[in-house]
């Protein structure tokens, strides 16, 4: 987990929340309530399902710096939100299910007025905070005023901490893209704050000016890790993929946006042997298929798409069907939920899902292309036990199945940044990323044609009903 840096606000800022809040500032450990604030108002992880910020055990260890507490079994985060609402802040707080795949999410209900002041200070961008004389800019944990070299030391100890993430090669070549790649991008920051300034919801409107305002301190240079219950690699921390996929393609105006279509569907279908998914896939129009797939489990229009992707993956990951309809239920409404599970689809999802279950169980993990273990289930188990988990070893095992897959479609994409320098990978998103090149626009051009080629063909191979497409951002 990257480290909690603080952030640099005006002093007029930091003096309204003081003035709110002053018993977490003049405890005795401040320094641990101010982290939490921060990561509350610039979270490095949010739910998509209640746009909650989330803070696991680890991560509110390390706010706390009980790292050495946790790994010995001695840390409970409880007790850190508990004293911070004791002092005055308003949190809603969701604990964690690991049954239903859920993490610990807490949202905050600042005081009157904050919000407002902080969405002001979150839309000047560095050269007009420079003009503003009465904006001096201190430290938010310390409050000590900052000398101008201050945000150029975020960014070399970010990029510190970023080429030393240790892992496979892929990753470390992901880590080692250079800033400069990144900072072509910056010019793009005004407008894609305007973007971000008209978003209708209050909380992802919110949202998205924050990320940007951290990133217009720390860099716009993802940091990526793995995790070990998945072969996929994750930006982790404040990054891109925070922002609205809007903001984000403004902000990365200029490179090229490469999106694997309804890719987890897609493999699901061909791993269960879902024919009539298969079927719906391979016939939908280009450009509509989660237009048709949500026509055909009787949803209708894209606004219920995100919800009913959140479903989709709850169900590769081994939610049971009961919480698979309440979820359902919370999401479209009971009378809808029931319709939805009636569908011709979604029984097919779920007897595939019990068939691919109990095929796994049969040869006791997760086989490779020529038959060999690739995961066993008792590894699974002892890794899931270690982490202190509860979900199910099969479950597991079927979340991280697609993943890898997802992750072999895409290959092509990683292979091509290895083997030529002037093709980067600016953000990675497990089913698409962001490339920019250093050649002309008919050479550059020509080479991502070769790259979707290579992964369509590579899908097409597997029997998944995906493809790449590409879009210039202007």
């Amino acid at each position: 987990m990257p480290k909690r840096y603080s952030m640099l606000v005006s002093e007029n800022l930091r003096s309204y929340f003081y003035d709110r809040y002053p018993l977490l500032f003049e405890h005795e450990h401040s320094r641990r309530y101010l982290r939490l604030m921060l990561e509350l108002m610039f979270p490095s992880w949010t739910d998509p399902s209640n746009n909650g910020v989330v803070l696991t055990r680890e991560r509110l260890a390390q706010i706390e710096e009980r790292e050495a507490d946790l790994r010995g079994g001695r840390y409970s985060g409880k007790e850190l939100l508990q004293s911070a609402q004791e002092m005055g802040l308003q949190l809603e707080i969701q604990e964690a299910s690991y049954l239903r795949g859920r993490a610990r999410t807490v949202r905050v209900h600042w005081a009157p007025g904050l919000m407002d002041l902080l969405r002001s200070e979150m839309l000047l961008l560095p050269a007009e905070r420079d003009k503003e004389s009465q904006l001096e800019f201190v430290d938010f944990i310390t409050g000590k005023r900052i000398p101008k070299s201050a945000p150029a030391n975020i960014r070399r100890a970010v990029r510190k901490e970023r080429e030393q993430v240790s892992g496979p090669a892929e990753l470390q070549i992901l880590n080692q893209v250079s800033p400069q790649t990144h900072q072509r991008f910056e010019g793009n920051m005004g407008e894609a704050q305007e973007v971000a300034n008209s978003i209708d919801r209050e909380g992802r409107r919110l949202s998205n000016l924050t990320t940007l305002f951290a990133l217009n301190q720390r860099g716009l240079a993802p940091t990526y890790t793995t995790s070990l219950h998945s072969p996929r690699y994750y930006a982790e921390g404040i990054s891109m993929a925070q922002l609205s996929e809007n903001v984000r393609k403004t902000l990365l105006g200029g490179a090229w946006s490469l999106d694997l279509v309804a890719a987890q569907l897609a493999i699901l279908a061909r791993q269960w042997e879902l024919r009539g998914w298969q079927r719906v896939l391979q016939d939908a129009p280009a450009g509509g298929v989660w237009t048709q797939v949500l026509r055909d489990v009787k949803l209708g229009g894209l606004e219920h798409k995100a919800a009913f992707k959140t479903l989709v993956y709850s169900a590769a990951y081994g939610m049971s069907k009961a919480k698979l309809q309440a979820q359902a239920a919370e999401a479209f409404g009971p009378e809808q939920a029931d319709v939805l599970f009636g569908t011709e689809l979604m029984r097919e999802l779920l007897a595939g899902r019990r068939e691919r279950q109990a095929q796994l169980k049969r040869d006791g993990g997760l086989l490779d292309r020529n038959g060999d273990m690739l995961v066993s289930l008792q590894e699974r188990a002892a890794s899931l036990k270690a982490a202190k988990r509860t979900a199910s070893p099969i479950s597991s095992l079927l979340a991280y199945e697609a993943q890898a897959i997802e992750l072999d479609l895409m290959r092509p994409v990683l292979d091509c940044m290895r083997t030529n320098r002037r093709f980067r990978i600016v953000l990675w998103l497990h089913d698409g990323c962001y490339v920019t090149t250093g050649y002309p626009e008919a050479r550059e051009q020509k080479l991502i044609e070769q790259v979707v080629r290579e992964v369509n063909g590579r899908a097409a191979q597997a029997g998944v009903a995906t493809t790449l497409t590409s879009m210039k951002l202007l």
